[in-house]
């Protein structure tokens, strides 16, 4: 579940789309994309944290880094 991390009082906005990146080329796709498209973005690494920074805001695009090496 993408919509909080292990600090359940955020992840009021669920993101629109997941997007889980394998490289750096991908994260600079999104990251155009998103710009020119004003979306915000939110980068989850494995979302054990517990200050809610693995959830968005506002919803967007996540970025699960998840798969990178």
């Amino acid at each position: 579940d993408f919509s909080h991390d292990e600090m359940l009082e955020y992840g009021k906005y669920p993101p629109e789309v997941l997007v889980e990146v394998v490289n750096g080329d991908e994260i600079s796709e999104i990251m155009r994309y998103a710009y020119a498209n004003n979306i915000p973005v939110t980068p989850r690494g494995s979302g054990t944290g517990l200050c809610g920074g693995a959830v968005p805001l506002y919803g967007g695009i996540m970025i699960s880094l998840t798969r990178m090496n």
